[in-house]
């Protein structure tokens, strides 16, 4: 177990990618693979944009969304690249901060409402759990956010990298299958040990996609990259045991470190 499962999955990829002609534009395998994503989730295959990595999705996100005159509410600390996208799109943006708390960073729900009515935005984001504090929102909180963007004609982006390792208790993509004004990106960098095959999807409700697709190019997704995601979406059960074993390590690492004197340990989700 471990590593030579592990090569297990790489030699389905290699074998499978064997079998296809790599001298043409495919579009099967990618198609394959949105409607494999979409389905787990409840979801029609168009509800799935793939991307070389969540970062370029992001970028396509504010490119959609963003610009002069529309702006992005931003949490900080949290993933750098929000703030990269925005300066590079000439995005304004604006940061609500979370506030450390006991052993925790949260989130100041009512300071990210007000910030709303104020600023208007064209864009929240909000990372779930937060990089790097491990920080979750509770449900009503996140739907008193999402009520309150959807008021000013704005759009939730819930960057969800670490969805697998979190403990919230609810499930953000019902309110995309909702048709609510939410995308909710993910990636396979972190759950499926595979950053560098760099493959992000973004899970779009229908009144977001048509804008989308003005956005995303023809064939963008490499024939590796879509056979790979299939494999991997294939053997989503062994990544599930593998996330249950971090998940206890992760507990035991903690109650380990609190143990030592000296230390300050903070919750993560």
């Amino acid at each position: 177990r471990g590593l030579g499962d592990v090569y297990k999955r790489q030699a389905q990829i290699l074998e499978r990618m064997s079998n296809l002609a790599w001298n043409r534009y495919h579009r099967q395998v990618p198609d394959e693979l949105c409607a494999a994503i979409g389905s787990s989730f409840g979801l029609d295959p168009d509800a799935v944009f793939l991307g070389n990595g969540s970062n370029l999705i992001l970028q396509w996100l504010f490119e959609a969304y963003g610009g002069l005159g529309r702006h992005a509410l931003l949490p900080a600390p949290s993933f750098s690249l929000f703030r990269m996208w925005s300066r590079m799109t000439e995005t304004p943006f604006e940061e609500f901060r979370l506030e450390e708390s006991g052993d925790a960073f949260v989130f100041q729900t009512d300071r990210v409402l007000e910030a709303i009515q104020r600023v208007r935005p064209k864009l929240t984001f909000l990372n779930l759990p937060n990089n790097p504090t491990g920080s979750e929102m509770p449900r009503d909180d996140f739907l008193a956010i999402v009520d309150a963007t959807e008021k000013v004609g704005g759009w939730v982006i819930v960057d969800e990298a670490y969805q697998e390792f979190s403990d919230a208790g609810y499930d953000r993509v019902e309110l995309v299958r909702q048709g609510r004004r939410v995308f909710v990106m993910r990636t396979y960098s972190k759950a499926f040990a595979s950053a560098g095959i760099r493959i992000g999807y973004l899970l779009a409700p229908e009144a977001g996609r048509e804008t989308m697709l003005k956005i995303v190019p023809p064939f963008h997704t490499s024939l590796f990259n879509a056979v790979s995601g299939l494999v991997l979406w294939e053997n989503r059960a062994f990544f599930d045991e593998r996330i249950a074993e971090l998940g206890s390590e992760r507990a035991r690492m903690m109650t380990a470190l609190r143990s030592m004197p000296g230390l300050r340990v903070y919750q993560t989700s």
